[in-house]
This record gives structure tokens, C-alpha cells and sequence, in this order.
């Protein structure tokens, strides 16, 4: 069985269109800016799943400013950190989220 995340309610009905094409009725919402949140999953797919086998991040963000022109001429140290957080860091925390339905798995 699959779950899917989705990070507010602009994106929430492809999300679950995507779901209901590969049989998932698992969509939870998840904006890996709060941590809250990302907690928040884990809690809910507990009500499925005793375990978990596998997480998939594919995340990216930077804001749209920092993505115009000329890329030394654009970046900015907010935007790059912003860009780092939401794109790199946010697998970390949503790795560490996800341990304690991971203990035990051999895979």
C-alpha cells in the first residue's frame, strides 16, 4: 500500500487524484516547513500501518526570485537557506519522523 503527502489544500485534490489512480485512499496533509506536521504523519499512518518499509522524499523548493536570471547575481542567503531547508534538510526530518515505524525492517 502507498501514502501520499501533499503540502496545503491548493495541492490536495491532484494529490488525491494520484492516490485513487494507483488504489491509495492515503493522503495526509504535510508541509515539511513544520515540524508539527511532519509528526503529524507518522501519527496518522499508524492508524494503517504497523511498519514501514520504505519513506520517498522527492521535495524541492526554492523561492521563485532566487530561480529568475542569472544565478550568482539572484541567490540570496535566506533564499539559499530556504532553498536548503525545504529541499535538503527536510529529508532529515522526515527520516527521523519516520524511525520509529522503521525499527525492525531488513529493508
Amino acid at each position: 500500500a502507498l501514502a501520499f503527502t501533499y503540502q496545503n489544500d491548493k495541492l490536495r485534490g491532484r494529490v488525491e487524484k494520484f492516490a485513487a489512480e494507483v488504489n491509495s485512499e492515503i493522503t495526509v496533509p504535510c508541509d515539511v516547513a513544520d515540524d508539527e506536521q511532519i509528526q503529524s504523519v507518522f501519527e496518522h499512518l499508524d492508524n494503517y500501518w504497523d511498519s514501514l518499509d520504505i519513506l520517498v522524499h522527492s521535495v524541492a523548493f526554492a523561492p521563485r526570485e532566487q530561480l529568475d536570471g542569472e544565478y550568482l547575481e539572484n541567490v540570496t542567503r535566506e533564499g539559499f537557506l530556504t532553498a536548503h531547508e525545504i529541499s535538503s534538510y527536510s529529508f532529515a526530518a522526515l527520516g527521523d519522523a519516520a524511525r520509529e515505524m522503521m525499527k525492525g525492517r531488513n529493508g
